[in-house]
């Protein structure tokens, strides 16, 4: 049974500003893209995902970077992507009609421009390997620059998420035209469309080239596909639903505060959002090209919480297309103080690189923080609700006896706010406990 530590309440004090400060500092990442002699495409930049350096203490506050971010080049082949945040690296790839995907690692904004070469994709390869698709618009017309991300892959009847030995990015050329590589001959493949004014839209089981050929000539539904599949690639994008609301603090707009919706309802345990947006100076916020006619979750990060308080989780109801949703004002809600100190049985000192984060149903896991020499951790600010700690002391855990506390090196303890005096004690992991967890696992597994 799971374990709950219940803290008695307190309030723990709102800041009186309302403004959120401490704000990174944008830089932009600049470059240049050359093609293949012959190529004249415009080459697309995209940012999806960010490290912060070595040299940068992360905290439950630390914001992540908003991503992605991308850019097209000019016709002189140079990009910018502004708004990042120096104390991270980057990592993206770069693409263009007929060019292999060129991935970016470890990019630092703050260096020197980034020239990127391109060569040409190999075209050479059989039906079984490739889609060709297009990406249009409600009219018609071909979508420049469309981003065709592959999600999954079926290949003998099996399908795999995400998809393997395939190109998991395309771009479309002006005309809307994409094409999508396999390293190895697949069946179908999943994914998704987006691009720059419109909204996001996915398909499902894309056949390849040769069984869509031989689709489109007997009419049939060849073996090994699902019964969702549909033959000829094109996708039609339309322009979407937009949201829009206000954050305040005591009546107080507040400013900065990142907001994050995502396609599940509140109350349920799912984090992954969809789309994440930063408050104007006026406490404003809007979301745009959002696929019409869902309902969704609007809720906000774990940097705003430490500052004034917490976003709260919002089911939201996004209109038809072209229209927008005002759901008005929303209130940060109070937040309390969580502090304690991790004691361990056998009185040795906190391993290094020991470490802590918090985890909530609505805005997921908190940046990772270093627990102190003495065991010592604290969370400043923590949702009115609940949240679990996650515990991260190498060759230690709650208690031998309770396996559904353990996954692996984490100690998970979910904790009613607010306790300022938490003691957390640990045990050795020994070839004794875990000889038990595991037998506690199958036992229980097999009831």
């Amino acid at each position: 049974m799971k374990s709950k530590m219940l803290i008695a309440a307190m309030l723990f004090p709102l800041a009186c500003a309302w403004v959120y400060a401490d704000a990174p500092v944008g830089v932009e990442l600049t470059g240049h893209v050359t093609l293949p002699e012959g190529k004249s495409a415009v080459a697309t930049v995209l940012v999806s995902y960010a490290q912060l350096k070595t040299n940068f203490e992360s905290s439950v506050s630390t914001r992540n970077p908003i991503l992605p971010k991308r850019a097209r080049t000019d016709s002189h082949g140079n990009f910018k992507i502004e708004s990042l945040d120096a104390r991270w690296l980057y990592f993206g790839d770069v693409m263009a009609p007929g060019c292999k995907l060129q991935p970016l690692n470890q990019i630092d904004p703050t260096s020197d421009p980034l020239n990127v070469s391109l060569e040409s994709a190999n075209t050479n390869v059989p039906p079984n390997r490739v889609i060709h698709g297009r990406a249009m618009d409600a009219t018609g017309n071909g979508i420049s620059g469309a981003l065709i991300n592959i999600t999954g892959t079926t290949r003998d009847g099996q399908g795999t998420w995400p998809g393997q030995d395939i190109d998991y990015l395309s771009v479309s050329d002006d005309a809307g035209n994409f094409v999508v590589y396999g390293k190895t001959p697949f069946v179908a493949v999943d994914g998704k469309v987006e691009a720059a004014g419109y909204a996001e839209a996915s398909f499902e089981q894309w056949p390849s080239d040769n069984i869509n050929q031989e689709w489109s000539r007997t009419g049939s539904m060849p073996e090994g596909l699902f019964g969702y599949a549909k033959p000829l690639h094109q996708i039609t994008l339309i322009k979407g639903a937009t949201l829009q609301g206000r954050l305040l603090q005591a009546g107080h707009p507040v400013a900065d505060a990142e907001i994050r919706i995502n396609r599940c309802g509140a109350g349920s345990d799912c984090w992954f959002w969809g789309d994440a947006v930063l408050t104007d100076d006026r406490g404003r916020f809007l979301f745009t090209n959002l696929p019409p006619d869902q309902s969704w979750s609007i809720c906000g990060s774990w940097d705003l919480p430490a500052k004034a308080g917490v976003v709260p989780q919002t089911d939201v109801k996004i209109g038809a297309d072209g229209s927008t949703n005002d759901i008005g004002d929303l209130n940060l809600q109070a937040v309390s103080q969580v502090a304690g100190r991790i004691r361990l049985s056998d009185g040795k000192p906190i391993p290094a690189n020991s470490n802590y984060h918090l985890s909530d149903a609505a805005m997921g896991n908190s940046s990772p923080s270093a627990v102190g020499a003495d065991g010592s951790f604290q969370f400043a600010a923590v949702p009115g609700d609940k949240a679990s700690i996650f515990l991260r002391v190498a060759g230690y855990q709650l208690t031998p006896r309770d396996f559904m506390l353990k996954s692996g090196t984490v100690t998970n303890i979910t904790v009613i706010p607010n306790m300022t005096n938490l003691v957390i004690e640990l045990k050795p992991v020994s070839i004794i406990s875990n000889a038990f967890y595991w037998h506690q696992m199958i036992t229980n597994y097999t009831k």
